[in-house]
């Protein structure tokens, strides 16, 4: 089975970004894809975890939901 489709690739400079997965699975050469994603300095993560890190509203309220939800001992 094949998990690649559970990846996605956070770009850690979004002004870097010029290729999508779409564009880059049809690539044969592994190697080449590697050589891309290391240039648009991309990190792999799930999909879950791609999405927590791009909220721009968690981004904002990170701490503020973190406080009262996760550390407050009630």
């Amino acid at each position: 089975m094949n998990k690649l489709p559970l990846v996605q690739f956070h770009h850690l400079n979004p002004k870097l970004k010029k290729n999508t997965w779409y564009r880059l699975r049809d690539l044969a050469n592994i190697e080449k894809i590697k050589q891309i994603l290391k240039k648009e300095r991309c990190k792999a993560l799930c999909a879950n975890c791609h999405g927590l890190t791009s909220d721009k509203i968690l981004k904002k309220y990170r701490h503020e939901i973190l406080s009262k939800y996760l550390l407050d001992p009630e």
